[in-house]
């Protein structure tokens, strides 16, 4: 009832001409019939993000330095940037655009998760990559140290150049002279990933009933207790964020969550047997001067 109250409004808005309304505004957002348009200004410009309207991903986005402009009049600017000129229409509601960047912040945490989950090394990403200048799809960026330490797990490693070519490493000392950004192929990771993740978390995880994919993941704090530190004023990582979500998804899962109390029982009753054994007492030592028998006696 409130969305509609809201939209009547901006119609009748519209139609008296209160167009000044709208250009006073400091933040709105806009669609057409693909996108999304959220801009902002700040201090000394006006930030905008387009955003696409089916998956809510990021298409586009910049900052325009001319704070002296009013909202209609970036808007305007950024449509006319484009080859095919899209026209945004009113403001939504803010209803309606707290509503879309909650889900578009959402969707990109997991779009992050997800990445980090996929990737060798998350201090390299595929968009650094591209940007290095190689853009092959099957490719999976690292850098030195991670390449360094597949080399040694006998994984084909690659030195990737900025013109989208690249060269295997045969050598290690390949790795260590190029100054460059180094891959390895997509399927090459499938192989080798769980045993590569598994060694480099156990030799820094300082949560060591946590090897799950997840270094040093001891903040354990939900979404929603995130969400309240973020209202509260406080500042919170993307990355925890990401990692909450993933938590709260796998829980999510009832079968895999069987299979693992399984396996935790048998663990700790053969923990719990092994104990056994090594806490029985030991059988009484015999006394070695003492005659063990009527023969030995004689």
């Amino acid at each position: 009832m409130i969305d509609d109250i809201e939209k009547n409004y901006a119609e009748v808005r519209k139609e008296r001409g209160l167009d000044n309304e709208v250009a006073e505004l400091d933040e709105a957002m806009f669609e057409n019939s693909v996108n999304y348009l959220h801009i902002q200004k700040s201090e000394e410009a006006w930030d905008y993000s387009v955003y696409d309207k089916e998956s809510l991903k990021l298409v586009d986005g910049g900052r325009i330095e001319n704070p002296k402009l009013n909202i209609g009049q970036i808007k305007e600017q950024i449509t006319s940037a484009y080859e095919v000129k899209l026209p945004y229409g009113e403001p939504l509601p803010n209803s309606d655009k707290n509503r879309l960047l909650d889900d578009i912040t959402e969707k990109a945490a997991l779009q992050m998760t997800q990445e980090y989950q996929d990737l060798p090394d998350p201090k390299i990403t595929i968009s650094d990559m591209c940007s290095y200048g190689y853009t092959d799809s099957n490719m999976l960026p690292i850098p030195r140290e991670t390449a360094l330490k597949l080399f040694d797990a006998d994984a084909a490693i690659y030195m990737l150049h900025y013109d989208d070519t690249e060269a295997m490493v045969t050598d290690v000392s390949e790795i260590k002279n190029f100054d460059g950004i180094f891959g390895i192929d997509k399927e090459d990771w499938q192989l080798v990933k769980d045993n590569y993740l598994k060694n480099a978390e156990m030799s820094i995880e300082d949560d060591y009933d946590m090897i799950d994919g997840i270094v040093n993941n001891g903040d354990n704090r939900s979404v929603a207790e995130l969400e309240s530190d973020v209202k509260a004023g406080k500042s919170i990582s993307v990355l925890d964020l990401a990692n909450a979500i993933n938590r709260e998804s796998e829980k999510e899962k009832p079968v895999k969550q069987a299979k693992s109390t399984k396996r935790d029982k048998a663990a700790k009753s053969e923990k719990s047997s092994l104990l056994a054994k090594l806490n029985r007492p030991l059988p009484p030592q015999q006394d070695k001067d003492k005659p063990k028998n009527k023969e030995m006696e004689m």
